[in-house]
């Protein structure tokens, strides 16, 4: 997930196609088919946004955004490992579902006498 202002504003054809697990053509050919990004007219060279990406990864089922795609743990270098061995709490302990991340937003709004 990208997180404010760590987040690089614009990503080229090779960060893009790198990000989305598929080659520069392809990341060519959806910008094009469906104007996707912004193509300087001088250069003809492509730029994308977050957001292009996502919109890409939504019209073609080979793009997915990577893991380590503006991912919080690589902007502090924090190396990321396959856990295997199930939840530990050394390893982060384990992803949160949606809704238990939604439950938890919502909770964290009020404060609350916590013995109740």
């Amino acid at each position: 997930m990208i997180r404010g202002k760590m987040a690089k504003e614009t990503y080229t054809t090779r960060e893009a196609a790198k990000m989305l697990g598929i080659t520069k053509e392809r990341v060519n050919e959806l910008a094009n088919d469906h104007r996707i990004g912004c193509q300087d007219p001088s250069s003809r060279q492509w730029s994308f946004t977050y957001d292009h990406l996502k919109r890409m990864t939504e019209v073609s089922p080979k793009a997915q955004l990577a893991g380590n795609v503006g991912d919080f743990y690589q902007e502090l270098g924090v190396k990321r490992v396959i856990n295997a061995a199930g939840t530990l709490t050394r390893l982060g302990g384990t992803p949160m579902d949606d809704d238990v991340l939604d439950a938890m937003r919502e909770a964290a709004q009020w404060s609350v006498r916590i013995e109740e």
